[in-house]
C-alpha cells in the first residue's frame, strides 16, 4: 500500500479488502487481517498517498458499509483526519498536479462519508461533504448523495 505504482498499491489495498471480506463469512476459517494491515487504509488516506488514495477511499467506504465493527473503528478517526484535509486539498478552484484525477476523488470522499453517516458517525467533516456533494457541479458526484437521500426519505435501505 504504501507503493508509489499506482496499480501495486490500489491492488494492495483491494486485497486487504478481499481479505475482510473473506472473514465475514459464517463459515469461513480464515483468520482477520493484522490490525495495523487494516490501519494502512486509513493511513492512506489521513496521510493521502496519491497512488493509493482512490482505492483507499473506496475501500475504507465498503468497510463502512460493510465491515465489522472494530475495523470500522480501527480506520474511523484516521479517515476522519483524512476527508478533513481532503475538503480544502480538492476544491475545483485550486491547481491540482492531476486536475482529472479530483472529481473521483470528490465522489468517492463523498461516497465515504455518505456510508460513515449511515454507519452512525456523526462528525462535521462527514456533514461537510455530504454538503459538498449535494452543491458538486458534476452530476455524478450530486447524484451519488442524492440517490443515497432519496432512498432514505422512501425509508427503504
Amino acid at each position: 500500500m504504501t507503493s508509489n505504482e499506482k496499480d501495486l498499491a490500489t491492488d494492495a489495498v483491494e486485497g486487504v479488502r478481499l481479505w475482510i471480506e473473506a472473514t465475514l463469512d459464517a463459515e469461513s476459517c480464515i483468520l482477520s487481517p493484522p490490525d495495523d494491515l487494516v490501519r494502512e487504509i486509513g493511513i492512506s488516506i489521513a496521510s493521502r498517498r496519491s497512488p493509493v488514495l482512490p482505492g483507499a477511499l473506496a475501500t475504507a467506504r465498503w468497510i463502512f458499509a460493510n465491515g465489522s465493527q472494530i475495523h470500522k473503528e480501527i480506520i474511523r478517526q484516521l479517515a476522519q483526519d483524512g476527508l478533513n484535509y481532503l475538503v480544502e486539498e480538492l476544491r475545483y478552484d485550486r491547481k491540482h498536479d492531476a486536475p482529472d484525477e479530483v472529481p473521483l476523488q470528490r465522489l468517492f470522499c463523498a461516497q465515504l462519508a455518505e456510508a460513515m453517516a449511515k454507519d452512525g458517525t456523526q462528525h462535521s467533516v462527514v456533514a461537510k461533504w455530504l454538503e459538498i456533494a449535494k452543491e458538486d457541479p458534476l452530476p455524478e458526484v450530486r447524484n451519488a448523495v442524492a440517490e443515497q437521500q432519496e432512498v432514505k426519505a422512501d425509508g427503504n435501505p
